[in-house]
């Protein structure tokens, strides 16, 4: 009996299309401050980019409802305090503190087990909505950051990101890191193709979402091998990304 080895299939090469979102919570600046007079409270803190004026909203503890596209059609709460909505001009690099006294009081959730995200689940500990204001409602534009929180050592809180998602023209994108599209020092990140060395890289793989090939070399890696020449994961399929040269570190693609 002669065996035939299984050739793997072959990576399909996509291309992205650009959506522009005018507004972006920076995930990386969200943090939870304890409020001085009541242990009990936190307030969130971040930075934010709103390319036109718009709304911020903050729940705790609630449920996001969507509809067959995934589209976030509206927020359910059992908290105690209900958000309030609160306008911005546009501006880049927008620095929020919340009021303390529309922070979260531990003191006052009944089940702590819903202060932490559940994998799967669509209830979630903190979500922050920035909403773009217009008044025709098919051009309003939205980002969610869906956040949990965090039991520390010393027994306060702190915040971590579950995920980021914006809605453009009636379709939701969630907001997903490329790893290399940032400029640094380090091999990983150099804004050359690895392959080739000469080429600026513009080709993310997929699952493992290494940006780390220029778009002659992806089409001839494809077919040679289904490794990513990072971190060797099985390619499933490659994206073609086109960065402008503003683009800079923390940038995601939907």
């Amino acid at each position: 009996v002669r065996l035939r080895a299984q050739v793997p299939p072959t990576p399909q090469l996509q291309l992205t299309e650009t959506v522009r979102n005018d507004v972006n919570l920076k995930k990386q600046t969200l943090k939870l401050n304890k409020v001085p007079k009541n242990p009990h409270c936190y307030s969130l803190e971040f930075v934010f980019d709103a390319a036109a004026d718009c709304t911020l909203s903050i729940w705790y503890l609630t449920e996001e409802i969507v509809d067959a596209s995934n589209n976030t059609v509206r927020f359910e709460t059992d908290y105690q305090i209900q958000p309030k909505t609160v306008q911005f001009k546009k501006g880049l690099g927008q620095h929020y503190i919340q009021p303390a006294e529309e922070g979260f009081d531990v003191s006052i959730v009944q089940n702590r087990g819903f202060m932490y995200y559940h994998q799967g689940s669509q209830h979630f500990p903190v979500v922050i909505m920035l909403q773009t204001c217009d008044e025709n409602p098919a051009r309003v534009q939205s980002q969610s950051t869906f956040a949990t929180f965090r039991s520390n050592s010393d027994g306060t809180q702190s915040i971590a990101v579950i995920k980021q998602k914006i809605q453009v023209q009636g379709n939701a994108y969630e907001l997903q890191e490329i790893f290399g599209i940032e400029q640094s020092e380090d091999a990983e990140n150099t804004k050359e193709c690895v392959i080739c060395m000469s080429a600026p890289k513009d080709t993310t793989v997929l699952p493992c979402r290494h940006m780390c090939m220029c778009s002659v070399c992806a089409k001839v890696l494809r077919y040679q091998t289904n490794k990513c020449p990072i971190c060797r994961c099985a390619v499933e399929s490659l994206l073609q990304i086109k960065v402008s040269q503003q683009q800079g570190e923390g940038e995601e693609a939907a």
